[in-house]
């Protein structure tokens, strides 16, 4: 069979929606915790010896993109819908008719949530289609797929916060498109996977003190290892039946490390970049470890300090 131009010994079928789980006799859980957690010997090696990618991995690097479409257009509504609200005086006329600023800024920034529910919702529904189509079986009852599906949404409501406030703010289409479009940008290209860089390839680690935990992997096998994400290090560790790789001595000075991790956690697309870039094979223990919980949580500052500070100033300004 050809792969990317190349012959290989996998002999199975050419069409692509042969290429998932369940034709293997594997419960559709088991992609998921391949490589992040030990499993049966037998099981390790039939998934191993499956095409590669997964069915796992392409549908969290479907989810992982979801958001971008939707971003550009709310980026781009948002100002030319609300913008002319200002621009043909709306805005004064819904004031003078008894209408309280509080009611209008969030009445605007709920419907421009409704709309993002609704994005997401058709976007989603086009990831069901491309399921049945290529016969995979997402476990949505795995905390996985749910929380990644939320982190999709929460970035489409933060686009909506920021140009709601800066538009109720400046008045102006063209702040707020510019910032849908940095927001665009965030999304589309890796802004903090920069940072991200910098403290994963500060760790190392030495074989020699280790030398227990390679025994271990080479008497019983890859099969054994389990991985773990440490959310203080920004970083995974290997252990073996017992034993622990550890890879946490970083050659960054403790003050500057942590600043930089405290950098990559206020980000509203940590988990998305770092999956998308850095630890795509460990969907499972980022979210199980606890990354995908504290990225929900900083997005739910990243939404609601801009609405307070954008409501908070629009009430308070004049309007000319």
């Amino acid at each position: 069979m050809l792969l990317g131009g190349k012959e290989t010994d996998f002999d199975g079928p050419e069409d692509v929606r042969e290429y998932c789980y369940a034709n293997m006799d594997i419960d559709v859980s088991y992609a998921y915790k391949y490589s992040n957690m030990p499993l049966e010997p037998e099981l390790y090696a039939k998934i191993r010896n499956s095409f590669i990618p997964s069915e796992a991995e392409a549908l969290t690097s479907v989810i992982m993109d979801l958001p971008i479409f939707p971003v550009m257009l709310i980026a781009i509504f948002i100002p030319v819908f609300f913008g002319r609200m200002f621009s043909d005086g709306t805005i004064r006329n819904l004031i003078t008719s008894g209408h309280s600023r509080g009611r209008i800024y969030f009445t605007s920034l709920l419907l421009a949530m409704v709309i993002d529910t609704l994005m997401m919702f058709i976007s989603v529904g086009m990831v069901a289609l491309l399921c049945l189509y290529f016969r995979w079986l997402p476990p949505v009852w795995l905390p996985v797929d749910l929380p990644l599906l939320l982190l999709d949404l929460f970035i489409l409501y933060i686009v909506s916060a920021l140009c709601i406030a800066v538009l109720f703010v400046s008045k102006k289409m063209t702040a707020t498109f510019a910032v849908g479009f940095v927001m665009f940008a965030w999304v589309l290209f890796p802004f903090d996977a920069t940072i991200m860089a910098v403290v994963i390839k500060s760790y190392t680690c030495t074989a020699n003190e280790n030398r227990e935990f390679y025994d271990n992997v080479k008497e019983k096998g890859m099969v054994s290892v389990e991985y773990s994400f440490v959310l203080q290090d920004y970083n995974l560790i290997m252990e073996c039946d017992g034993a622990t790789l550890e890879k946490r001595e970083s050659s960054l000075k403790p003050a500057v490390k942590n600043s930089l991790i405290a950098c990559i956690y206020s980000s509203p697309l940590c988990a998305s970049h770092s999956l998308k870039y850095y630890f795509g094979y460990f969907e499972y223990r980022l979210t199980k470890d606890g990354l995908v919980g504290l990225n929900l949580a900083v997005d739910v500052l990243w939404m609601l300090i801009p609405t307070a500070a954008g409501y908070l100033i629009f009430r308070k300004k004049e309007l000319i």
